[in-house]
């Protein structure tokens, strides 16, 4: 008797412990949804925001935070948001080296190959060439030309210079 109640206490536990995880999960789920929504729509500095929260609350789940980040590359860079696409390229960079999830996040071939051009054109080739998974984007002889087309000349984004980063720190 006193097995079979501390067998139930265990399972009504573990079923307390795990709703509020499932519920914040979710919460933070729905963020990436409507952030990428909001971005979608063209409200990006909504987007921002919902991504960002979606970013900190992904930390526990690789491939939903790589697809989060993704798209807060992607609005941060069509609000010429230099500084903060760099941060996040670096976050991104981070996850990538550590899980390598990058193949699996579920992103539209259109914004995949701008975040690929994006990145191409932010993060030293060294950096790029470092991560097996991000390899594969350089040309087989390892230059910074994307296979996909190279970034448009005309985005103020394209035009910064690089940002000289130190690769340990980067990779880290």
């Amino acid at each position: 008797m006193r097995k079979l109640l501390a067998t139930l206490l265990v399972v009504a536990a573990a079923a307390w412990w795990a709703a509020p995880v499932s519920a914040s999960s979710d919460f933070y789920e729905m963020r990436l949804q409507e952030g990428r929504i909001a971005f979608q729509t063209g409200s990006s500095a909504e987007a921002v925001d919902l991504l960002r929260v979606a970013c900190f609350g992904l930390m526990d789940q690789p491939r939903l935070l790589s697809e989060g980040l993704v798209w807060l590359v992607l609005v941060q860079r069509k609000l010429d948001r230099v500084a903060d696409v760099d941060a996040s390229l670096r976050r991104f960079l981070d996850v990538e080296k550590r899980f390598g999830t990058y193949g699996s996040a579920s992103v539209p071939a259109e914004r995949r190959a701008e975040f690929e051009r994006t990145l191409l054109a932010r993060i030293p080739p060294e950096a790029i060439r470092a991560i097996p998974t991000l390899a594969p984007l350089l040309d087989p002889a390892g230059a910074v030309v994307p296979k996909a087309q190279a970034p448009p000349a005309d985005a103020r984004i394209a035009a910064t210079p690089l940002v000289a980063y130190d690769l340990d720190k980067v990779l880290r």
